[in-house]
């Protein structure tokens, strides 16, 4: 019952997360994410460089204003010299870049990524080392497990922040979250291309470049190129999960509807908010179909989908994601075998999911029960997860 104390560390029911950030506790390396659109200033190349490429023509802006410039443009990507302090930028959407300067709604992977690079080699002269990132913006389309305006429709705020710039008519529907270094964009791919299917984009632009430069040593889009991804994969997840979403497949819609409201997360209290945030995400992992979990896993699924091909054949666990390619080729989920390997490979990793699928009652018992116990756990979490869904769209459709 909601509002009542939810007991932890069951026998039967172990406390595992249903999230795909604690799923997603792997030590996996990324080498992509989807990039769209990037600004970087350019480095280590000069003017006289762009007006000797006989691929450009050289434009020059209209504007009366101090920050009058030139600039060379193709296919979305545009070169800008400053006339006053001598800058140079280039900008403009990678994937659309790719598609000869037409759209971004189809998915860009790490091949298509590398292509792009290729061409702004042979088009504008530039490598990934002479673009200093300034703003890069990553993100995934996504087939939604529900309409999509329904979704729109319930995405309310981000944390405390609320939407920033909304747009709902017949250019598309359009939600953004604005934050201090980052902006958080979801809307609706489909009616903004006029695509006959469903498709989400969820997305995040980094607006200020400091604390990866800082940090992880990421300067240029060469430096992003040899980084591991997972830093950018796991902060995708985790903003789509810190997003106050009312769940529409939630059982009993009315006595909730105050859930659904903007200005009831807008009043209140801090604690009061909390409190009921909570109850909202319980509501949404037992009373519905749980889209936001859903989404989750769709977009964790899309950025294991555009990798490259050793990482993209890769087999993993079904509901942990954990690398089963050392099991039967048949199986789908994390095994006897996977996990004996597990444990001999990454302690650590075996520890946390011994931690979420052990229940307390069997951490005294032999290594071999409580492997037995642990895959018997996983592969019950899995079937009752799928069977709850499949029963969930059965009873609303």
């Amino acid at each position: 019952m909601v509002g009542t104390k939810i007991k932890k560390g069951c026998a039967n029911t172990p406390n595992f997360a249903d999230n795909t950030i604690q799923n997603n506790c792997i030590n996996q390396i990324y080498d992509y994410i989807p990039i769209d659109f990037i600004k970087c200033k350019v480095i280590g190349l000069g003017l006289d460089h762009f007006k000797q490429n006989m691929n450009l023509t050289e434009y020059e802006s209209k504007k009366e204003n101090k920050s009058k410039y030139l600039f060379y443009e193709k296919k979305n990507i545009k070169i800008k010299y400053f006339v006053d302090g001598g800058l140079i930028t280039l900008s403009g959407s990678l994937h659309k870049y790719f598609n000869n300067g037409l759209h971004n709604h189809n998915q860009f992977t790490y091949k298509n990524y590398l292509e792009a690079l290729k061409r702004l080699k042979n088009d504008f002269a530039v490598l990934p080392e002479n673009l200093y990132i300034y703003t890069l913006e990553y993100g995934v389309n996504i087939k939604p497990p529900i309409k999509t305006k329904l979704i729109l429709d319930n995405v309310l705020m981000h944390r405390h922040i609320e939407t920033e710039i909304k747009i709902n008519n017949f250019i598309g529907y359009y939600n953004q979250f604005k934050h201090d270094k980052y902006i958080i964009k979801v809307y609706d791919k489909a009616k903004q291309n006029k695509l006959k299917e469903d498709l989400l984009r969820f997305e995040i632009k980094e607006t200020n470049w400091s604390e990866y430069r800082l940090k992880y040593g990421i300067e240029t889009l060469a430096d992003f190129n040899k980084s591991d991804k997972k830093i950018f994969v796991d902060k995708l997840l985790k903003k789509w999960e810190e997003l106050i979403f009312y769940d529409p497949t939630i059982q009993g819609l009315d006595r909730w509807h105050k859930y659904s409201n903007v200005t009831f997360w807008r009043d209140g209290s801090k604690k009061q908010k909390s409190k009921h945030l909570k109850r909202l995400n319980h509501l949404i992992k037992t009373q519905s179909q749980n889209i936001k979990g859903q989404i989750s896993n769709l977009i964790l699924e899309n950025i294991e989908g555009v990798q490259n091909s050793d990482l993209s054949k890769k087999r993993t666990c079904k509901l942990t994601g954990i690398d089963i390619s050392n099991q039967r080729p048949d199986s789908s989920l994390l095994s006897h075998t996977g996990l004996k390997s597990l444990k001999d490979k990454n302690l650590k990793q075996y520890n946390f999911i011994k931690k979420a699928f052990l229940s307390t009652n069997w951490m005294t018992s032999p290594e071999q029960k409580q492997i037995k116990e642990i895959a018997h756990n996983i592969r019950s979490k899995y079937i009752y997860q799928k069977n709850h869904i499949d029963q969930n769209q059965l009873n609303l459709f």
